[in-house]
């Protein structure tokens, strides 16, 4: 097959692959690969380069467990040779793309490069100065606190004398020195005062007192200096510490200067070279998962099945088609297709790649933290991606909200990078932009209407909105239906599910719940609102009834106490309409009524602005945190629960990652 007849088949597949996207995952086909041994190191690479293939350990019993490559004993020894020096090194800037050879000359080139041991000795020096400057600097702050005693240390001590210094409270001497004469008659001391209230002590006394004499001293405040290793007096010492800290100093900028000159020469191939082994490492050891005979080697693992072709073509052409590529078929699901041509494992369903846009990934990593979905069920990220904004702008529903939500939401975004609330960021700014939409429909201007905020006449408004205060019935009306079709959608993938599994007796369930949704509905309308005619009635509880056939028949009779859970389920969406009037009473009938600052008021106007503003933001940061929580519970709960199973494995092909080299 020609280079140009690939690329077109490459782009078919992909052009496929974008029709089936979004719903459903891609789909993958298991294959083997068995070729001879002399060529497995060539179809690592290519298989690796590629990123095709997510490789799954060989059970077939003609081959034997395969060991890591020949090589990998020298790559091991020279990977962890480069990610030593890498980390003795200061990082550089990006230096590009480097050019590396196969990995005998990168080998080469590692062993050629011998500066392990001048590294080694400089971190050495490095520690070792380190130790000193926390040594010395400690032995300053003791000896500043001893300096203003002026006393030898030497001449008190020694023979039959002790000595000890501390520091206290100047109005605790007295008392101190009582204390101590009580423990010995025999004892001296020296006093001077250090900052306000506090003195430094030194006091000296007989050793063979010296127990009584401490525990006098601990008695009265007294709070011991370490200064043990101190010779002479505090002051020359402190001076003779200081010039050592300076001395350490110099040294330490030297040093620095020092590697820092290694870094800019060594570093970014160091790193090249690194990356080069760790990539060499990975095709090394993932032999681990092959079969292999004397002469013969297997591979298995899955691919998207629309790039099937231009993985054999590319491998056939390496080997000379010295290569076998087998497609392996598996048991569907709930099917009677029994095992596939060539045994593939029947338990083991496909890995997952979703397919979604990448104006989806927000939504798409969500799914993926929730869990994975199975490759046989559809992807709910576009149906979450559709509800979730609108459920949300339907609960925080006011203009000046959505903005302050949308700017908070931005501002974490920029200020931390952790994977997850980056993710949820972005849905957060998404669910603002809804929540704008639906305070312009609501009319609710940080709990204002437009026309109140522009200062336009009665009758002059531009439109007119749907207050939720004054409008509570409809409201509950509109997010029940909303609720009700949201839970309808999700018995409808449901269905879908099942019906893709094979498993007839659940799709039909799945359909019988849409049923008693339905039938339910109608009769709460008909006999409780009186919104319809007894025949509706009639129909909706002949509907009920037998929707509940298909229940019992794939769940038993235990599926029938799942129906006031439903019932449940649809009225949880009457929290939708909760937080928003929660949120709207508090700013309207509270904070806009009795904390509005009035500009004509003066002074107090200066005052009550900043305490008005506070009050809103708060307002908003509770109701917006209210209609997150809300509105991921709403859909992960009531409407996943209807479809979504997940558990999925993630498709993780064997692909190369370069940052520093070029293949």
């Amino acid at each position: 097959m020609g280079e140009g007849e690939l690329r077109k088949k490459d782009r078919e597949a992909r052009g496929q692959e974008k029709s089936d996207a979004m719903f459903k995952s891609a789909e993958m086909q298991k294959i083997r690969v068995t070729g001879l041994r002399s060529d497995l190191e060539r179809v690592i690479r290519a298989l690796h380069e590629m990123g095709e293939v997510d490789f799954r350990k060989v059970k077939d019993g003609y081959f034997e467990a395969d060991a890591p490559l020949e090589h990998f004993a020298d790559i091991s020894e020279q990977l962890v040779r480069m990610r030593g020096l890498e980390s003795m090194l200061v990082p550089q800037k990006p230096a590009g793309m480097q050019k590396v050879g196969d990995w005998r000359k990168v080998v080469e080139e590692c062993r050629a490069m011998q500066i392990d041991a001048v590294l080694r000795g400089m971190m050495t020096r490095r520690d070792e100065l380190k130790r000193k400057k926390v040594e010395l600097t400690a032995r300053v702050a003791v000896l500043k606190q001893l300096e203003p005693l002026n006393v030898d240390l030497d001449a008190i001590r020694g023979g039959l004398l002790g000595a000890v210094a501390g520091t206290m409270q100047s109005a605790k001497l007295a008392d101190m020195k009582k204390r101590v004469e009580k423990a010995t008659k025999h004892f001296d001391y020296k006093a001077a005062e250090i900052s306000k209230g506090k003195s430094v002590v030194l006091v000296a006394y007989e050793k063979s007192a010296e127990q009584a004499v401490k525990e006098a001293l601990a008695a009265g405040g007294f709070a011991e200096i370490p200064s043990e290793g101190i010779h002479g007096k505090p002051a020359a010492a402190l001076r003779e510490a200081q010039l050592g800290l300076h001395d350490i100093d110099i040294n330490s900028k030297r040093l620095d200067e020092e590697l820092s000159k290694i870094s800019k020469e060594k570093w970014a191939r160091i790193v090249a070279l690194r990356e080069a082994l760790d990539i060499e490492e990975q095709r090394c050891i993932i032999t681990r998962k092959f079969g292999r005979s004397s002469k013969l080697f297997s591979l298995e693992g899955w691919i998207v099945k629309n790039h099937f072709a231009k993985v054999e073509s590319e491998l056939s052409a390496l080997t000379g088609k010295r290569i076998e590529i087998e497609r392996l078929e598996r048991k569907v699901h709930g099917g009677g297709h029994g095992h596939g041509a060539h045994g593939a494992d029947a338990e083991e369903l496909p890995p997952t790649m979703l397919q979604n846009p990448a104006a989806l990934a927000p939504y798409e990593n969500l799914v993926k933290f929730i869990s994975m979905p199975s490759s046989d069920e559809l992807d709910p990220t576009i149906i979450f991606a559709l509800t979730f904004p609108i459920i949300y702008g339907m609960m925080l529903g006011d203009v000046g909200s959505g903005i302050i939500s949308f700017l908070f939401a931005w501002w974490l975004l920029r200020k931390f990078k952790n994977p997850l609330l980056q993710t949820v960021c972005k849905v957060w700014m998404l669910g603002a932009a809804s929540a704008i939409i639906f305070g312009i429909i609501y009319d609710e201007w940080f709990g204002f209407s437009h026309s109140h905020l522009l200062g336009l006449p009665a009758g002059g408004a531009l439109y007119h909105g749907m207050p939720r205060l004054a409008n509570t019935t409809l409201l509950l009306g509109l997010v029940i239906l909303v609720g009700a079709a949201h839970i309808m959608l999700g018995f409808i993938l449901g269905f879908i599910n099942a019906w893709n599994h094979g498993d007839r007796k659940h799709a039909a369930a799945k359909l019988g719940w849409i049923g008693v949704e339905l039938g339910g509905i109608a009769l709460v309308m008909t006999f409780l609102f009186n919104m319809f005619g007894p025949e509706i009635g009639l129909l909706a509880g002949a509907i009920f009834g037998i929707s509940l056939i298909p229940i019992v028949m794939a769940e038993g009779p235990l599926g029938l106490i799942e129906i006031p859970s439903l019932a449940g389920n649809i009225l949880s969406y009457a929290r939708v309409m909760a937080v928003g009037l929660a949120g709207v009473v508090v700013v309207e009938e509270i904070i806009n009524k009795m904390v509005v600052p009035d500009p004509a008021s003066g002074l107090m106007f200066l005052i009550i602005l900043p305490i008005y503003m506070v009050l809103q933001v708060l307002h908003v940061v509770i109701d917006m945190f209210e209609a997150l929580v809300q509105g991921a519970r709403l859909n992960l709960i009531e409407f996943f629960s209807k479809f979504y199973k997940g558990g999925g494995v993630p498709f993780e092909p064997f692909k190369v990652e370069r940052k520093h080299t070029m293949e």
